[in-house]
């Protein structure tokens, strides 16, 4: 039996996603980074995902209760309250509570959408930030065609299909990717195909991409300044979050498990949450080679392989 204990791989998993959390609320917040010269997150930032994993580690970084406030007053309409509903059961029961707090400071802030979620919250300060948000850098791109289509599918399909740069995918694929039903999919797929946004490939099934050249030119026109930027990358953050903090909350709530339990548990969460290894073109050690606890040292290696990952995309 390896070393490898159920704290060592929560308080790990752990520090991968603050990590990830800090630094992308960072380009929402310049007052938030402590180097400014830090590099600049190349994956779009999804506000739903960015929001629900700030939830889950509140108890971790008290801080984030100020962010969250923050953001609730600045920020929040610019989210879909139906998709985080959506998202919402991917992440660790227990773990976002706290929903109906963000809620109660987004609708004190004048948003009524959330009126409906609203419980009473914890009182906070709210955190130090811009009055008017600078939505700047290709990690803001789903937030800035949201500020300027408004927040549906569209935007985020939009979105998504740019990050693939001319890779044709089935609408299943981008449903998959943007977390909205694959039939609103379709129809804000139709209706940016007929607005010229997007073109359909000849391939069964239908599948969508970019215009030869679009994806480049919608990014230089909105840059502030006319620049080429990098085209964003696209992370499946609400998929990445939830493995990692379900992997984070495994400390405390089990006492001391029994390998076998704990390998068990592994391999439950990858059968679940693997796929984003695939997407991502990583390797990682394949369950089904392990038997009963052997497969523990593999996961850790599993764990170690997206934090260096996650790493390259900050």
């Amino acid at each position: 039996m390896s070393a490898v204990s159920c704290e060592s791989l929560s308080s790990r998993a752990a520090e991968v996603a603050l990590t990830a959390v800090w630094a992308q609320w960072g380009v929402l917040n310049p007052m938030l980074l402590r180097n400014a010269s830090a590099p600049v997150p190349a994956s779009i930032l999804d506000p739903e995902a960015l929001v629900l994993a700030s939830l889950c580690l509140w108890d971790s970084e008290r801080r984030l209760a100020d962010v969250l406030a923050w953001w609730a007053a600045r920020g929040s309409g610019l989210m879909s309250t139906r998709r985080i509903k959506s998202l919402r059961p991917g992440f660790p029961a227990e773990r976002t509570p706290r929903l109906g707090q963000f809620a109660a400071w987004a609708h004190e802030a004048g948003d009524t959408r959330w009126k409906a979620d609203v419980t009473e919250p914890v009182p906070v300060r709210a955190g130090k930030g811009p009055k008017e948000l600078r939505l700047e850098g290709p990690a803001t791109l789903l937030l800035r065609l949201r500020a300027g289509f408004g927040v549906s599918a569209k935007p985020d399909v939009l979105a998504f299909v740019v990050a693939m740069d001319g890779v044709a995918l089935p609408s299943k694929e981008i449903a998959r990717a943007v977390s909205y039903a694959d039939t609103n999919v379709r129809q804000a797929a139709r209706d940016l195909l007929a607005g010229g946004f997007l073109e359909q490939a000849n391939t069964f099934p239908i599948a969508y991409r970019s215009p030869i050249g679009f994806a480049h030119g919608l990014v230089r026109l909105l840059s502030r300044h006319g620049d080429d930027e990098d085209l964003p990358h696209w992370i499946h953050w609400p998929a990445v979050y939830a493995f990692l903090i379900s992997v984070a909350g495994w400390e405390g709530t089990n006492g001391a498990p029994d390998p076998y339990l704990l390998s068990t548990q592994a391999r439950d969460l990858y059968e679940e949450h693997g796929w984003i290894f695939e997407r991502a073109g990583l390797r990682v050690p394949d369950p089904a080679r392990y038997r009963g606890d052997e497969y523990l040292p593999a996961f850790s290696d599993t764990l170690d392989i997206l934090s260096d990952w996650i790493s390259a995309q900050l």
